[in-house]
């Protein structure tokens, strides 16, 4: 399958290059004729709504006439197509080097309003993509700081339970001890605004 596809492809090149080796070799008047009769089967075909042909139809057409006025056909088919950028390229270089035409104003206004439709086009999609980073950044902080909880009941249950809460009685029997001899008249110990000892202590999280 592979050899079959790379024989379609080679022959394929060949005739294309071929086609254009004559094309090279035929005279200003012969290429003119040509592009007159691509130029008209791009219309016709135009006129039927079949688009995609058209497109080829004028590219030809001005592959063998070389006229800048068909920049403005082949605009109006890419243009019909949503093809923006293509059809912006097209209507400016019509504008750009034909010096006169009676629809010259019409194409500029149409450049115009193409140009700003991409750039608002753009800042849209970059706002969604700067939107699409905050909101990935606040939903991975918010999985980061979420731990999972544990049930009161399964708590309960645990042993673990029971011997946080012995250690935590310790720790009030033992805080109660501190407070005491410092009742007796232990000033060194820092005072907090409540007139107690200041404790600080660090659980392991």
């Amino acid at each position: 399958m592979a050899l079959v596809l790379t024989i379609v492809c080679c022959a394929a090149d060949v005739s294309a290059q071929a086609g254009a080796t004559a094309g090279a070799q035929l005279s200003a008047d012969e290429r003119d004729r040509l592009g007159k009769e691509e130029f008209q089967k791009g219309s016709d075909a135009y006129g039927d709504a079949r688009y995609l042909d058209a497109l080829a139809h004028f590219e030809r057409a001005f592959e063998l006439s070389g006229r800048p006025t068909l920049h403005y056909n082949i605009a109006l088919v890419h243009d019909r197509l949503r093809h923006d950028e293509a059809a912006l390229e097209h209507y400016e270089a019509f504008a750009n080097t034909v010096g006169d035409s009676p629809i010259l104003s019409q194409v500029r206004a149409r450049a115009h309003a193409i140009r700003q439709a991409l750039e608002d086009r753009a800042k849209d999609q970059e706002l969604a993509r700067s939107e699409a980073r905050e909101q990935a950044l606040q939903e991975s902080l918010r999985s980061q700081s979420a731990a999972p909880a544990t049930p009161d009941h399964a708590k309960r249950r645990s042993p673990w339970f029971w011997v946080g809460i012995g250690v935590a009685v310790a720790a009030v029997g033992a805080g109660a001890a501190v407070g005491i001899a410092l009742s007796r008249g232990d000033e060194s110990a820092p005072r907090s605004d409540f007139g107690g000892a200041t404790q600080t202590l660090t659980l392991g999280h």
